[in-house]
């Protein structure tokens, strides 16, 4: 299997692994992070565990290159495609104005800006995932 075609389940069982909640079957971010959950693969075990993340009152996001069986209990409320881009390098630009790490004081705008654009889940602690400039 390529990361990518689970990439949830590469995130968690990678750099980003300090946020996992789960086990060696099934992972999710916390609900105050991300929406997103994953399995390990489409064995029953593993739809099992997937299952037993879900609050009953949640809905949750999987991102994987192929479709999933869902697991007994849990209801497909939304399915659509999705486009995954790599970049290949960077190329170094000038920048017209001052570029800066964003910190903990800026998540009100942080939230604001999200809350505005709309870019996709962004909740209380989605910006502890990476650096935000």
């Amino acid at each position: 299997m390529i990361d990518l075609d689970r990439p949830i389940w590469s995130a968690l069982k990678g750099r980003q692994a300090q946020f996992a909640v789960g086990c060696a079957r099934a992972v999710r971010f916390p609900c105050d992070v991300e929406p997103f959950i994953a399995c390990r693969d489409e064995s029953a075990a593993s739809l099992a565990a997937m299952r037993a993340l879900v609050p009953e009152d949640e809905e949750l996001i999987l991102l994987q290159a192929t479709a999933s069986s869902i697991p007994s209990g849990l209801v497909l409320t939304s399915e659509l495609p999705a486009v995954q881009m790599l970049a290949n390098g960077f190329e170094a630009c000038a920048v017209p104005f001052p570029i800066e790490p964003l910190v903990d004081a800026d998540v009100p705008e942080m939230r604001a800006l999200a809350d505005l654009t709309k870019p996709g889940p962004f909740h209380s602690h989605t910006h502890q995932l990476g650096q935000f400039w």
